[in-house]
């Protein structure tokens, strides 16, 4: 989804909203949001941009899910938009048959 704003008679894309999923031939999967957000001067030249993403992923065996959050810092050189700095945070809040796994894969 992209929000349009129209600057001196140009038109600039404001916001951009994207969704992706993915599965792989191991059948782990993906679904991922991002958003970025775009600043311009007043004769409509970029001047900023920040951007954010939102990550769930599952493994193939179904034991992990993996959330991710990143925060991307942009930087404008020449008028071009480039990320310059990801930070993320990543958890994995579900663990499912993790102890079926490790009493068949622990060496004791």
């Amino acid at each position: 989804m992209l929000t349009h704003i129209i600057l001196e008679g140009q038109d600039r894309v404001k916001k951009v909203v994207s969704h992706a999923t993915g599965l792989s031939k191991d059948t782990a999967t993906f679904i991922t949001d991002t958003t970025t957000l775009s600043d311009f001067d007043n004769v409509a030249r970029i001047i900023g941009a920040t951007g954010t993403s939102h990550t769930v992923a599952e493994d193939a065996f179904h034991f992990t899910v993996t959330i991710s959050d990143d925060t991307l810092t942009h930087v404008i050189i020449e008028g071009q938009d480039r990320v310059k700095k990801v930070v993320s945070h990543c958890d994995r809040p579900l663990q499912r048959h993790r102890h079926l796994y490790h009493r068949h894969h622990d060496p004791q």
